[in-house]
C-alpha cells in the first residue's frame, strides 16, 4: 500500500530556522535544551511536548501554534496507523530491526523516515511480507529450521531481515558466469594466497572476483545481535550461488576457517533453497564441513607431523610452520587451540582481528 508523508512539527522548526538565518545550536540556548535535542525533533524523532512549545513560542510563532501542529501530527499518525493495518507488536518488531535498518540506509537500499508507520509500510515491502508478525512461520519453514528451533539466542525477525541483506546485497551484484563446482575445487589454493594479502579490503576484493569466476557471489555483511550467523548460502534464478560470511568473532583464524566450512557446503551439495550456519550445531553434514576446512587450511599428514615432533610449540616453531604451508601464524595458533595442544591464552598476540569498517 502506499503511504502519503506526514509532516512532522520538527520539520516546521527547520524552516523557521532557515527562514530566521538561526542555526540549531542557536535555538538550543535560546530555548536551553541541548543542540543534540532540536536536532531529534528537526528529525522526526522527538515530539514537540507542550513544556516545549511553550519555549518556542518565545522564539517562532505563539504557543498554541506548536501544540496545535503537533496534535494534527499524532492524528494523523493514529489515522495512518489504522488504515495501514499497523499493530503494536509490528511497531515492536520495527524497534528490534533498529541496527538492520541503519545498515540499510548506509547501504543505500532504505530511506530515512520520520514515522513509524511509514518506516514499517517500507520494512515490510524490503521483507516481502504484508505484516512483520508473520515471520516466525517464514523463518520455521526454511532449510535451515531445525538448528533455528536448538538455537535459543536467535531473534527471528532479525534473522529473516539479515537473510534479506543477503539476497539485495548480492542483487546489486552482476556476475555472469554459472555455477561451476570443478572450478571452484581447483581453486582453493588461490582463495587460501588471499590470507596472505596485506590489506584485508584488498583480499576481500580478489575473493569477490575469483568466486565470480567460479558463479558465486560473495560478500562479508555485518552481523546483528539476534542472529548468530556463520555463513549463508542460497541458489539464485540464474543459476549461481550467493555466498555471505561475517566476522562476528573478529579472529582472523575464525574467518578463514568459517570460509573453508561454508566452501566444504557448497562442494558437499549442502545447499537446496537457503542454508544458514550457525555457531555450536553438531551434525554429520557440520563435521564433513569442518574436516574438509581443516585439512584445506593445514596439510593433514604435514600437521600431525608437526605436532608428533614437538612437546612445545614456541613462537619460532609456529611461525616456521606456517610459511611451510604458505599460511598465517594465526592459522596454526587457532588449530592448536581448538585440540587443545596449547592454551586458549596462548600466543593470542600472533592472531590478527577483522573489525567492520562501515
Amino acid at each position: 500500500m502506499s503511504i502519503n508523508h506526514i509532516k512532522h512539527p520538527g520539520e516546521l522548526i527547520s524552516e523557521y530556522l532557515a527562514n530566521n538565518n538561526m542555526t540549531q545550536k542557536e535555538l538550543a540556548l535560546r530555548t536551553g535544551v541541548t543542540e543534540k535535542h532540536i536536532n531529534t525533533l528537526i528529525n522526526g524523532h522527538k515530539n514537540i511536548t507542550n513544556s516545549f512549545a511553550q519555549k518556542l513560542g518565545y522564539v517562532f510563532k505563539d504557543t498554541k501554534f506548536w501544540i496545535e501542529r503537533q496534535q494534527e501530527y499524532d492524528n494523523e499518525i493514529l489515522l495512518q496507523k489504522q488504515e495501514a493495518g499497523v499493530t503494536d507488536e509490528e511497531e515492536q518488531i520495527a524497534n528490534e530491526l533498529h541496527d538492520i535498518v541503519d545498515y540499510w540506509v548506509n547501504l543505500g537500499v532504505f530511506d530515512n523516515h520520520n514515522n513509524n508507520i511509514e518506516l514499517i509500510v517500507d520494512i515490510r515491502k524490503k521483507l516481502k511480507v504484508s505484516n512483520l508478525t508473520y515471520i516466525p512461520e517464514i523463518v520455521k519453514i526454511g532449510a535451515f529450521r531445525t538448528q533455528v528451533s536448538n538455537n535459543s539466542q536467535i531473534n527471528p525477525y532479525v534473522l529473516y531481515a539479515w537473510i534479506r541483506t543477503c539476497e539485495m546485497i548480492a542483487n546489486k551484484k552482476d556476475i555472469e558466469k554459472r555455477l561451476d563446482i570443478e572450478l571452484l575445487r581447483s581453486r582453493l589454493e588461490e582463495i587460501k594466497a588471499y590470507m596472505l594479502v596485506n590489506k584485508v579490503s584488498q583480499g576481500i576484493v580478489g575473493l569477490q572476483e575469483l568466486f565470480a569466476e567460479c558463479g558465486i557471489i560473495f560478500n562479508v555483511v555485518k552481523n546483528f545481535k539476534g542472529a548468530p550467523v556463520q555463513g549463508f548460502i542460497m541458489p539464485n534464478e540464474k543459476g549461481q550461488l550467493v555466498l555471505c560470511l561475517t566476522i562476528r568473532r573478529k579472529r582472523a583464524d575464525t574467518f578463514w576457517f568459517t570460509l573453508f566450512h561454508e566452501i566444504g557446503h557448497i562442494l558437499n551439495d549442502d545447499y537446496n533453497n537457503k542454508f544458514v550456519d550457525f555457531d555450536r550445531v553438531d551434525s554429520e553434514r557440520e563435521f564433513k564441513a569442518d574436516t574438509f576446512a581443516k585439512n584445506i587450511l593445514i596439510n593433514e599428514e604435514h600437521y600431525n607431523k608437526f605436532i608428533n615432533e614437538h612437546e612445545e610449540f614456541s613462537r619460532l616453531d609456529i611461525e616456521k610452520f606456517a610459511k611451510n604451508e604458505k599460511i598465517k601464524p594465526f592459522i596454526v595458533v587457532g588449530r592448536l587451540q581448538k585440540d587443545e595442544l596449547i592454551e586458549w591464552g596462548d600466543h593470542l598476540d600472533m592472531i590478527d582481528y577483522y573489525e567492520w569498517v562501515s
